[in-house]
């Protein structure tokens, strides 16, 4: 008896749609960075869900003004946890990634999730 290695094509493995969640209050002075380096990626998140934590600040007008695939859903203030959640529940994507809005990322971070099968 021999042993068989089975390999899937490529073309036939699913693959990994990212979302990544960025929860935000007050991050006026990080957020246009932050998202700058998420969108820098050598694989491009599918989309960017900015969970405007209450702020009072322009967080939710940087944010915006980024466009697609960034969208901003704007939430009364309850914390960094129920932002998050909030847009984990929102999110689309096989794979979520989670980054904080005053966290820069190199510009290969999201290539291990992108090998996800989904």
């Amino acid at each position: 008896m021999t042993d068989v290695e089975t390999t899937v094509p490529d073309s036939a493995t699913p693959s990994a749609v990212i979302s990544v969640v960025v929860p935000a209050h007050q991050a006026t002075l990080y957020l246009a960075e932050c998202l700058e380096s998420i969108l820098a990626q050598t694989r491009m998140p599918d989309e960017v869900i900015v969970v405007d934590d209450g702020s009072t600040d322009a967080t939710a007008t940087i944010a915006s003004g980024f466009g697609p695939p960034v969208r901003v859903i704007s939430t009364p203030h309850a914390g960094e946890g129920a932002a998050r959640n909030t847009g984990i529940a929102a999110a689309t994507g096989n794979v979520i990634a989670l980054c904080d809005a005053d966290d820069l990322w190199l510009p290969d971070k999201l290539e291990p999730a992108a090998r996800c099968p989904g």
